[in-house]
C-alpha cells in the first residue's frame, strides 16, 4: 500500500516537473504571432472552463486509462485531484465501474450506434462508496478510423434517481391507497348493506345459543359450576349442584363448592391451589370425593378452565363428572390384585410372568427367594438380566419355542438357588392372552422335585437292600447245616448259631418265644395235665 502512495506522488512529481519545463521553453521561445495569441487566450479560455466546471470531464484511453480529467471529476470519484486520478486509476473498468463488463458493454452500443450517447451507470469511488452516474461519451479516431480515445463527462444524478424513485414510489403507493380506498368504499358500503342483517342473526343466533346452553346446563347429568376463588363461593351453578347441597338456585351464590368436598379431598384442593399459584405441574383433571346433604359419598372428576385477572387465579368454569362407579371398580380391581397378590406368594412353588418383549411384570415370594432377588430388581428386567448368560439363553430359547407353537410347555433341569444349593426342578410355562385372544405373555412355575428326588434315591436303596435281602431269604431254602440235637445251624464262617439268630440276620422276620401244649405236658406235667394243659393253654 506505501509503494502504490509513493508510486503516485513521484508520478504526480514528475508531471509537475514536466509542466515546469514546458514552461521555461514556452519562455525561452521567441515571441508568438498574434494568431498565436488568439490561439493560447481561446485555449486558456477552455482551460478555465475546463478546470471549474461542475461536471466530472475526462479523456481516456481505449483500453480505459484516464489521460485527462478535470477536478469535478476527481472531486466526484473521491479523489484528491486530476493528477491524483492520472496517477491512481489504470483501469476504470476495475477502478471506477460497479459491474466490470458494463464500460466494455457501453463502448459497444457506442460504436454500433454513433449517435447512441448517453448513458446511465453504477460506479464506485475511491472509498468504496457508490453512485449513480449519467455518462456522456463520444470517441476520438484517427485517420485510419481506429478508436484512440472516449472523451466525455460524468454527472452525480443520484439525488435525482432518488427523488425519480421516491416520486415514482409515492405516486404508485397513492395510486395504490387510492384504488385501495376505492375498494374499502365498495366492501364497506357492501357491509353496511349486509350489516343490519347480519346483526339480526347474530341476535338470534345468540338468544337460540344461550337457550340451547341454559338447556344444556341445566339439563346436564353432569355437575356443572362456575366459582369466584377470591370468595370462595358459586357464581352459578346447575340443579344437579343444588340436589348435592339440598339447596335452591336462589340460596347457591351463598354456598361454596368446598362446602362439598370431604376432608380428605380439601386437603387435596389446597395443596393443588398452592402449587397452581407457585407454578408447579398439577394433574390436569383431578378427582375428588364430595358428601351430599344424605351423607352419601361420591367421587367426581373436574375438568376446569380457569379465568386469570392482574392478581393471577381468579375463579374457573368447571364441569364434574361423576365416576363413583369407576371407582368402586377400581378399589375391586385392586382388590382382587391384592388377592391375586396374596394367593401367589401362598403357593410354595416359584412363579413369574412376563410380557411377550420379555420383561418380568410379576412374580411370588417363593420365586424372589429362589433367585435371590426382590420382586422390585426383578419387574422390568429381562431373563438375561436375571440370569447367568447360558441358562438365560437356554430359557429365552424355550421361551422363543412356546411362542411359535402357544399352548404350555413342560422340561426339567437342574438349577443353582440363591442359597447355593442345586435343585432338580420341573419347568411348567404357557402363554395367556388378553380378552382378543392376542397373546401377551408367558406364565411359568418351577415346580421343585429334588426331595422327590432324593426320596426316589432312597427308595431305590431300599429296594436294592430289600432285594439283596430277598436273596440271602432264598438261600435259605437251599441246604442248611443244622444240628440234629439241638437244632442249631452253622453259618459261612463255621459258627453255630441259634436257629431265630441265624434267621433274624438274613431276613426281617422277629421271634417271640412259648412253650407248646406238648412241650409244656412233658416240661411241667404237674402243671399241664393232659386237660388243664390245654385250658391253660
Amino acid at each position: 500500500m506505501q509503494d502504490q502512495s509513493k508510486k503516485k506522488h513521484e508520478l504526480i512529481e514528475e508531471l509537475a516537473s514536466l509542466r515546469r519545463r514546458i514552461a521555461e521553453q514556452e519562455r525561452s521561445k521567441p515571441a508568438p504571432t498574434p494568431a498565436e495569441l488568439l490561439i493560447r487566450v481561446s485555449e486558456a479560455k477552455y482551460q478555465r472552463l475546463f478546470d471549474i466546471a461542475t461536471i466530472g470531464i475526462f479523456q481516456s484511453s481505449a483500453e480505459g486509462k484516464v489521460i485527462t480529467a478535470n477536478s469535478e471529476f476527481a472531486h466526484l470519484f473521491g479523489y484528491e485531484s486530476p493528477e491524483d486520478v492520472i496517477a491512481s486509476v489504470n483501469d476504470v473498468t476495475v477502478d471506477m465501474y460497479v459491474d466490470p463488463k458494463r464500460r466494455a458493454e457501453i463502448v459497444r452500443l457506442m460504436m454500433e450506434n454513433p449517435s447512441l450517447r448517453s448513458f446511465e451507470n453504477l460506479y464506485r469511488r475511491k472509498d468504496g462508496s457508490t453512485f449513480t452516474g449519467n455518462l456522456h461519451i463520444w470517441p476520438v479516431h484517427d485517420a485510419d478510423g481506429r478508436l484512440l480515445t472516449i472523451e466525455g463527462f460524468v454527472e452525480d444524478i443520484s439525488e435525482r434517481k432518488q427523488v425519480e424513485e421516491a416520486l415514482q414510489r409515492a405516486r404508485n403507493e397513492l395510486e395504490q391507497r387510492v384504488a385501495e380506498r376505492t375498494e374499502e368504499l365498495v366492501r364497506v358500503n357492501e357491509d353496511l348493506q349486509n350489516e343490519v342483517a347480519r346483526h339480526k342473526r347474530a341476535e338470534e343466533a345468540l338468544r337460540e345459543s344461550e337457550a340451547n346452553y341454559r338447556r344444556l346446563f341445566d339439563s346436564s347429568p353432569s355437575v356443572i359450576y362456575q366459582v369466584d376463588f377470591r370468595t370462595g363461593k358459586f357464581l352459578k351453578a346447575n340443579d344437579i349442584v343444588c340436589e348435592y347441597l339440598g339447596c335452591s338456585q336462589e340460596e347457591i351464590t351463598s354456598r361454596s363448592p368446598y362446602d362439598l368436598l370431604t376432608d380428605e379431598s380439601k386437603v387435596h384442593f389446597f395443596e393443588r391451589l398452592r402449587k397452581m399459584s407457585l407454578g408447579e405441574e398439577v394433574t390436569e383433571n383431578p378427582e375428588y370425593e364430595v358428601m351430599d346433604k344424605d351423607g352419601r359419598r361420591w367421587w367426581l372428576q373436574l375438568s376446569s378452565k380457569y379465568v386469570y385477572d392482574n392478581e393471577g387465579i381468579a375463579g374457573a368454569d368447571v364441569v364434574a363428572h361423576d365416576i363413583t362407579a369407576r371407582k368402586q371398580a377400581e378399589e375391586k380391581l385392586n382388590n382382587r390384585m391384592e388377592f391375586v397378590t396374596t394367593l401367589l406368594d401362598t403357593i410354595p412353588s416359584p412363579v413369574f410372568y412376563k410380557d411377550v418383549s420379555g420383561k418380568y411384570l410379576g412374580c411370588n415370594r417363593a420365586y424372589e427367594e429362589l433367585i435371590g432377588k426382590s420382586r422390585a430388581e426383578i419387574v422390568g428386567k429381562d431373563i438375561y438380566e436375571i440370569y447367568p448368560a447360558e441358562l438365560a439363553s437356554l430359557y429365552d430359547k424355550k421361551d422363543r419355542e412356546l411362542y411359535e407353537c402357544p399352548g404350555s410347555q413342560i422340561y426339567d433341569g437342574s438349577f443353582g438357588a440363591a442359597d447355593g444349593s442345586i435343585r432338580d426342578v420341573i419347568i411348567n410355562k404357557a402363554t395367556y392372552t388378553d380378552a382378543s385372544k392376542n397373546i401377551v405373555g408367558v406364565i411359568g412355575v418351577f415346580i421343585d422335585i429334588t426331595d422327590r428326588k432324593q426320596a426316589a434315591a432312597t427308595l431305590e436303596e431300599e429296594r436294592r437292600r430289600l432285594q439283596q435281602s430277598l436273596d440271602e431269604v432264598r438261600t435259605l431254602r437251599g441246604i442248611v447245616p443244622i444240628c440234629a440235637n439241638c437244632k442249631k445251624i452253622r453259618d459261612d464262617k463255621g459258627y453255630w448259631n441259634q436257629v431265630e439268630k441265624y434267621v433274624s440276620e438274613r431276613t426281617d422276620a422277629e421271634f417271640s418265644h412259648g412253650i407248646c401244649p406238648d412241650c409244656a405236658k412233658k416240661l411241667y406235667p404237674e402243671f399241664f395235665g393232659e386237660k388243664q394243659g390245654d385250658d391253660q393253654l
